[in-house]
C-alpha cells in the first residue's frame, strides 16, 4: 500500500482534521463515498489501493473522490470560510 499524494483545493488544505471531519459529514455523501475520502484524505490511501478494496476501476474512485472534493468545498465555504 503507497502513500497518496494529496492535493486539495486552498480551502481545504489548511482546515484542521476536525473541520474537514464535520464537512465530510455535512455532504452526506453516502456510506461508500464518506470510507473512500476519509480513507484518501486521512489515511493517504492511494486510489488504486481503495479501487481494489472496493472493487471498482482506479478512474471510477477518481471520479468519486473529486465529486466528494468537490461537495466538502462547498461545505466549508459555507460553514468555515470568512468572507470579507
Amino acid at each position: 500500500m503507497s502513500n497518496a499524494r494529496i492535493k486539495l483545493p486552498p480551502e481545504l488544505d489548511s482546515m484542521p482534521r476536525f473541520q474537514l471531519d464535520d464537512c465530510i459529514v455535512q455532504a452526506h455523501l453516502g456510506i461508500t463515498d464518506t470510507w473512500l475520502i476519509r480513507k484518501y484524505i486521512f489515511d493517504r490511501m492511494a486510489q488504486v489501493d481503495l479501487a481494489e478494496e472496493v472493487g471498482w476501476t482506479r478512474s471510477t474512485v477518481s471520479a468519486h473522490i473529486s465529486k466528494a472534493i468537490g461537495k466538502i468545498s462547498e461545505i466549508a465555504k459555507k460553514l468555515y470560510i470568512k468572507r470579507t
